[in-house]
Protein backbone atom coordinates (compact mmCIF):
# COMPACT_ATOMS: atom_id res chain seq x y z
CA UNK A 1 0.00 0.00 0.00
CA UNK A 2 1.06 3.36 -0.46
CA UNK A 3 1.78 6.02 2.17
CA UNK A 4 -0.90 8.15 2.06
CA UNK A 5 0.92 12.09 2.33
CA UNK A 6 -1.05 15.33 3.44
CA UNK A 7 -1.64 17.88 1.24
CA UNK A 8 -1.43 21.64 1.80
CA UNK A 9 1.17 20.63 5.27
CA UNK A 10 3.69 21.19 6.71
CA UNK A 11 4.10 24.60 5.83
CA UNK A 12 2.01 28.08 6.82
CA UNK A 13 1.16 30.22 3.60
CA UNK A 14 0.92 33.06 5.35
CA UNK A 15 4.61 32.95 6.33
CA UNK A 16 5.88 31.67 2.81
CA UNK A 17 4.72 35.20 1.61
CA UNK A 18 5.84 37.33 4.30
CA UNK A 19 9.13 35.34 3.66
CA UNK A 20 9.00 36.62 0.08
CA UNK A 21 8.15 40.05 0.72
CA UNK A 22 11.10 40.11 3.40
CA UNK A 23 13.18 39.05 0.57
CA UNK A 24 13.00 41.90 -1.66
CA UNK A 25 15.65 44.57 -0.73
CA UNK A 26 17.64 41.62 -0.42
CA UNK A 27 16.85 40.51 -4.14
CA UNK A 28 17.37 43.72 -5.22
CA UNK A 29 20.66 44.27 -3.76
CA UNK A 30 21.81 40.71 -5.19
CA UNK A 31 21.07 41.90 -8.73
CA UNK A 32 24.20 41.83 -11.01
CA UNK A 33 25.65 45.34 -11.14
CA UNK A 34 26.06 45.62 -14.98
CA UNK A 35 22.21 44.33 -15.46
CA UNK A 36 20.56 46.71 -12.71
CA UNK A 37 22.39 49.40 -13.91
CA UNK A 38 21.05 49.53 -17.70
CA UNK A 39 17.75 48.53 -16.54
CA UNK A 40 14.65 51.35 -15.60
CA UNK A 41 13.23 51.24 -12.15
CA UNK A 42 10.17 49.48 -13.18
CA UNK A 43 12.57 46.59 -15.45
CA UNK A 44 13.68 45.99 -12.09
CA UNK A 45 10.51 45.83 -10.02
CA UNK A 46 9.26 43.94 -13.33
CA UNK A 47 12.03 41.10 -12.69
CA UNK A 48 11.56 40.92 -8.83
CA UNK A 49 8.04 40.41 -9.42
CA UNK A 50 8.52 38.00 -11.72
CA UNK A 51 10.39 36.04 -9.53
CA UNK A 52 8.16 36.36 -6.35
CA UNK A 53 5.18 35.77 -8.34
CA UNK A 54 2.86 32.53 -7.08
CA UNK A 55 0.46 30.96 -9.21
CA UNK A 56 -2.45 29.40 -8.20
CA UNK A 57 -3.18 25.96 -7.89
CA UNK A 58 -5.86 24.39 -10.81
CA UNK A 59 -7.23 21.29 -11.01
CA UNK A 60 -8.60 20.13 -14.02
CA UNK A 61 -10.38 17.46 -12.67
CA UNK A 62 -12.14 16.85 -16.45
CA UNK A 63 -9.18 15.30 -17.99
CA UNK A 64 -8.65 12.59 -15.17
CA UNK A 65 -7.78 9.08 -15.16
CA UNK A 66 -8.23 6.37 -13.05
CA UNK A 67 -6.35 3.18 -12.34
CA UNK A 68 -7.78 0.44 -10.33
CA UNK A 69 -5.77 -2.83 -9.10
CA UNK A 70 -6.59 -5.47 -6.04
CA UNK A 71 -4.37 -4.52 -3.23
CA UNK A 72 -4.09 -5.76 0.51
CA UNK A 73 -5.75 -2.96 3.32
CA UNK A 74 -4.69 -3.12 7.06
CA UNK A 75 -7.48 -3.37 9.07
CA UNK A 76 -7.49 -0.50 11.89
CA UNK A 77 -9.72 -2.63 14.00
CA UNK A 78 -9.76 -6.14 13.30
CA UNK A 79 -11.84 -7.62 16.24
CA UNK A 80 -15.01 -7.78 14.61
CA UNK A 81 -13.75 -9.76 11.20
CA UNK A 82 -10.87 -11.97 13.77
CA UNK A 83 -13.04 -13.02 16.40
CA UNK A 84 -10.02 -14.69 18.00
CA UNK A 85 -8.34 -11.53 18.83
CA UNK A 86 -4.98 -12.44 17.29
CA UNK A 87 -1.86 -9.77 17.99
CA UNK A 88 -0.46 -7.84 15.53
CA UNK A 89 -2.43 -5.85 12.66
CA UNK A 90 -4.94 -8.00 10.21
CA UNK A 91 -5.31 -7.40 6.66
CA UNK A 92 -8.20 -7.73 4.57
CA UNK A 93 -8.47 -8.40 0.28
CA UNK A 94 -9.40 -4.66 -1.22
CA UNK A 95 -9.17 -2.81 -4.45
CA UNK A 96 -7.23 0.32 -4.79
CA UNK A 97 -7.87 2.94 -7.36
CA UNK A 98 -5.84 5.83 -8.15
CA UNK A 99 -6.99 8.93 -9.42
CA UNK A 100 -4.48 11.09 -11.76
CA UNK A 101 -5.56 14.95 -12.28
CA UNK A 102 -3.31 16.98 -14.15
CA UNK A 103 -2.81 20.63 -12.85
CA UNK A 104 -1.24 23.58 -13.35
CA UNK A 105 0.32 26.07 -10.92
CA UNK A 106 3.26 26.43 -8.50
CA UNK A 107 3.77 23.10 -6.91
CA UNK A 108 5.07 24.40 -3.71
CA UNK A 109 1.83 25.70 -3.09
CA UNK A 110 0.74 21.40 -2.14
CA UNK A 111 3.03 22.17 0.96
CA UNK A 112 1.32 25.46 2.59
CA UNK A 113 -1.82 25.53 4.27
CA UNK A 114 -3.60 28.91 3.64
CA UNK A 115 -5.27 30.90 6.57
CA UNK A 116 -8.76 29.57 6.04
CA UNK A 117 -8.94 25.82 6.16
CA UNK A 118 -10.29 22.65 7.93
CA UNK A 119 -9.29 20.15 10.15
CA UNK A 120 -8.76 17.34 8.28
CA UNK A 121 -5.97 17.73 5.29
CA UNK A 122 -6.50 16.39 1.91
CA UNK A 123 -4.02 13.17 0.89
CA UNK A 124 -2.23 12.68 -2.62
CA UNK A 125 0.93 12.46 -4.04
CA UNK A 126 1.88 15.10 -6.78
CA UNK A 127 5.07 15.83 -9.53
CA UNK A 128 6.35 18.94 -10.18
CA UNK A 129 5.01 20.37 -13.27
CA UNK A 130 6.83 19.55 -16.76
CA UNK A 131 8.48 22.39 -19.45
CA UNK A 132 4.38 22.64 -20.30
CA UNK A 133 3.34 23.83 -16.91
CA UNK A 134 1.52 20.65 -16.26
CA UNK A 135 2.21 18.48 -12.88
CA UNK A 136 -0.12 15.33 -12.08
CA UNK A 137 -1.80 14.69 -8.43
CA UNK A 138 -2.97 11.47 -8.03
CA UNK A 139 -5.25 10.29 -5.00
CA UNK A 140 -5.65 6.62 -3.95
CA UNK A 141 -8.87 5.55 -2.71
CA UNK A 142 -8.81 2.03 -0.91
CA UNK A 143 -11.74 0.07 0.10
CA UNK A 144 -11.85 -3.93 1.19
CA UNK A 145 -13.65 -6.11 -1.11
CA UNK A 146 -16.62 -6.45 1.45
CA UNK A 147 -17.98 -2.50 1.15
CA UNK A 148 -20.07 -1.41 -1.38
CA UNK A 149 -18.43 0.10 -4.70
CA UNK A 150 -20.33 2.60 -4.61
CA UNK A 151 -17.86 3.33 -1.46
CA UNK A 152 -15.00 4.05 -3.65
CA UNK A 153 -17.54 6.77 -5.65
CA UNK A 154 -18.40 8.82 -2.18
CA UNK A 155 -14.69 8.73 -0.91
CA UNK A 156 -13.33 10.26 -4.26
CA UNK A 157 -16.42 13.08 -4.23
CA UNK A 158 -14.95 13.43 -0.31
CA UNK A 159 -11.88 14.07 -1.30
CA UNK A 160 -12.44 16.33 -4.42
CA UNK A 161 -14.75 18.37 -2.18
CA UNK A 162 -11.96 18.84 0.13
CA UNK A 163 -9.42 19.26 -2.45
CA UNK A 164 -11.62 22.47 -4.21
CA UNK A 165 -12.10 24.07 -0.61
CA UNK A 166 -8.59 24.37 -0.33
CA UNK A 167 -7.72 25.56 -3.63
CA UNK A 168 -10.25 28.15 -3.44
CA UNK A 169 -8.84 29.54 0.22
CA UNK A 170 -5.37 29.15 -1.15
CA UNK A 171 -6.00 31.43 -4.17
CA UNK A 172 -8.49 33.72 -2.70
CA UNK A 173 -5.09 34.57 -0.48
CA UNK A 174 -2.70 34.81 -3.26
CA UNK A 175 -4.71 36.72 -5.68
CA UNK A 176 -4.23 39.31 -2.88
CA UNK A 177 -0.75 38.93 -2.31
CA UNK A 178 -0.18 39.01 -5.89
CA UNK A 179 -2.10 42.02 -6.62
CA UNK A 180 -0.45 43.77 -3.72
CA UNK A 181 3.02 42.41 -4.52
CA UNK A 182 4.04 45.29 -7.06
CA UNK A 183 3.50 47.79 -4.35
CA UNK A 184 5.83 46.01 -2.03
CA UNK A 185 8.64 46.24 -4.40
CA UNK A 186 9.07 49.69 -5.41
CA UNK A 187 10.32 51.03 -2.25
CA UNK A 188 12.55 48.35 -1.62
CA UNK A 189 13.52 48.85 -5.13
CA UNK A 190 13.97 52.65 -4.44
CA UNK A 191 16.27 52.05 -1.74
CA UNK A 192 18.68 49.79 -3.60
CA UNK A 193 18.66 52.62 -6.20
CA UNK A 194 20.33 54.49 -3.30
CA UNK A 195 23.41 52.47 -3.47
CA UNK A 196 26.01 54.89 -4.81
CA UNK A 197 28.08 52.02 -6.73
CA UNK A 198 24.46 51.29 -8.66
CA UNK A 199 23.05 55.22 -9.10
CA UNK A 200 25.46 56.45 -11.03
CA UNK A 201 24.30 55.04 -14.44
CA UNK A 202 20.99 53.97 -13.24
CA UNK A 203 18.03 55.02 -16.17
CA UNK A 204 14.71 56.77 -14.62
Amino acid sequence: MKRKRHLFYPGLLSEELQQRISSIRHRADSIPEDQFLNSTQEEVANYIEQDLRLDPLVLYEDKREMEQRESTIEVVSALARDPFGRPGPQTTPGVSVNIYIPYSGDPLLWTLRPSRHQSVFPQGVFTGTSDDGIGRLCIEIEVPTYEEPSRIKASLEAELESLRYYLSSQRSEVDSWNQRLRDAILPPVKESLKNPLKSIQIQD
